[in-house]
């Protein structure tokens, strides 16, 4: 977040509205469960950001063109997280993304394609979508 730290001051970011990042991320709170496909060591993170000049859908959109039409994966072989929410002792308190749900749907991606990842309190989530 660092790197938003002039927006995040009330001032215009140097940069423009429309910034990225990638940076390297090393996982080992739970290094000892390396090897499934919820458990990684090593990985890139990229990102986008918009400073109030797009939002989700848009960033939906443009994602699924670039790996599509410029990298040339096909449709088929990709699959989609959305935020799944935040339940505490069986109550909502943060809801499913179904922006993102009904954005990527509307796209042409099956539903099936779509997993809901909830956030987990400490390190236990009460359902999974």
């Amino acid at each position: 977040m660092q790197q938003l730290v002039p927006y995040l001051s009330g001032k215009p970011h140097p940069d423009g509205t429309r910034l990225y990042n990638i940076q390297p991320c090393v996982r080992t709170v739970d290094i000892e469960e390396i090897g499934d496909e919820r458990h990684l060591s090593l990985f890139e993170m990229m990102g986008h950001r918009s400073l109030g000049d797009y939002f989700k859908k848009e960033a939906l959109e443009w994602t699924i063109e670039f790996l599509t039409n410029w990298l040339g994966i096909p449709l088929e072989n990709l699959g989609y997280g959305i935020f799944g929410g935040y339940t505490h002792h069986r109550q909502d308190i943060i809801p499913l993304d179904n922006i993102a749900k009904d954005t990527l749907i509307a796209l042409g991606i099956p539903a099936h394609k779509i997993k809901a990842i909830p956030m987990c309190h400490n390190q236990k989530c009460d359902n999974f979508r």
